[in-house]
């Protein structure tokens, strides 16, 4: 089961970088900030049996970056079951507050979800794994952002790792 699990996480990364080299998104200016757009290196796509990858998924996700010249440390914020909520509102502003550029990342919108909570098999945390990596590459073009020092910051469904 491990090397069934290490074999997945490799196909996906070896995936994910054949894809992030054919579709680099175009760079953010210093005034891109909100929603913004972008999509996944790729997909993982759920079988009968297991999972597949896929093609890209278009989503969005909401930038707040404090307020100077930057660039800052980001933080990548991934939604529970229910979506985007006050949780990850609250601790984007408190983020910010801080110092950190912040990405509310939105999971669902973009696959006409509005929640896992109740069905666990139509969107999994792995298969939110792009998600954050699409996220990454997108925020890695913007001049306020320091990419070299970025963190993810998962609640519930968003922190899940199967």
């Amino acid at each position: 089961m491990v090397r069934r699990l290490a074999l997945f996480v490799m196909l996906v990364a070896l995936a994910a970088l054949a894809t992030a080299t054919r579709a680099t998104p175009p760079a953010l200016a210093v005034t891109d900030a909100d929603t913004l757009s972008f999509a996944t290196p790729g997909s993982i796509d759920r079988t009968e049996t297991g999972f597949v990858l896929g093609g890209p998924v278009v989503l969005s996700g909401e930038l707040l970056v404090p307020d100077g010249g930057g660039p800052f440390p980001v933080v990548v914020l991934a939604h529970g079951c229910s979506g985007r909520s006050v949780v990850d509102r609250t601790w984007a502003t408190v983020l910010r507050d801080w110092g950190y550029a912040t990405f509310a990342l939105d999971s669902f919108t973009g696959r006409k979800l509005r929640e896992a909570c109740s069905n666990a098999r139509v969107l999994s945390g792995v298969q939110r794994i792009p998600d954050a990596y699409g996220a990454l590459r997108l925020l890695a073009t913007h001049p306020r952002v320091d990419a070299r020092r970025a963190a993810l910051m998962g609640f519930s469904h968003g922190g899940c790792s199967r």
